[in-house]
């Protein structure tokens, strides 16, 4: 599911899943996430596996997603530069 927040009834959602995260959460779970008053975020995606198909899609859905949105920042980083090492997934 995508949750853009230009959707009424999405930025309620929103709404609801970050109350509900913060008040499950210590103080500075959210620092890696989010600054203080939510205007910037870091968006995090993972892929079932490391595919360059599976790369190229995503690619291809995260221009789809900016060209759409075009009021919007982005910076970008590297696909799989996370993964474990020794891991085949």
């Amino acid at each position: 599911m995508i949750l853009v927040g230009d959707d009424p009834d999405q930025a309620a959602e929103i709404g609801s899943i970050m109350y509900m995260y913060m008040n499950g959460g210590e103080p500075g779970d959210f620092d890696r996430l989010v600054n203080w008053n939510f205007t910037q975020a870091n968006i995090i995606v993972l892929f079932k596996d490391h595919k360059a198909d599976t790369i190229s899609e995503g690619i291809h859905a995260s221009k789809e997603f900016i060209q759409n949105h075009p009021s919007k920042a982005f910076a970008s980083g590297s696909a799989g530069s996370d993964r474990p090492h020794g891991s085949d997934q």
